[in-house]
């Protein structure tokens, strides 16, 4: 399951994930919503002064494809980790 980030502002605008527009454009002082979207949706609000926590991790093995996993958290609060099903761990 491959998932793309779509970061959303308070003034209601969009920055999503393209070939374009990296992870490192996200403006995080105007951020107030960001989610993993792809066959399930992963969307967490994120309050003024809040650290987003987000990543993708690829992993791979000499006897199987990669393997992508993904984080979407708050630092210090929470953090979710989606593996390449959808499969959900909170920590």
């Amino acid at each position: 399951m491959k998932y793309s980030w779509i970061a959303t502002y308070e003034d209601g605008t969009e920055l999503v994930c393209t070939g374009e527009n990296l992870f490192k454009d996200i403006d995080m002082s105007r951020l107030v919503k960001f989610g993993w979207y792809g066959d399930k949706k992963f969307v967490l609000s994120v309050k003024p002064g809040e650290k987003l926590i987000a990543f993708r991790r690829h992993e791979a093995s000499i006897k199987s494809d990669v393997v992508t996993s993904y984080g979407l958290g708050i630092e210090g609060r929470f953090l979710m980790l989606i593996d390449s099903s959808g499969n959900v761990e909170v920590k």
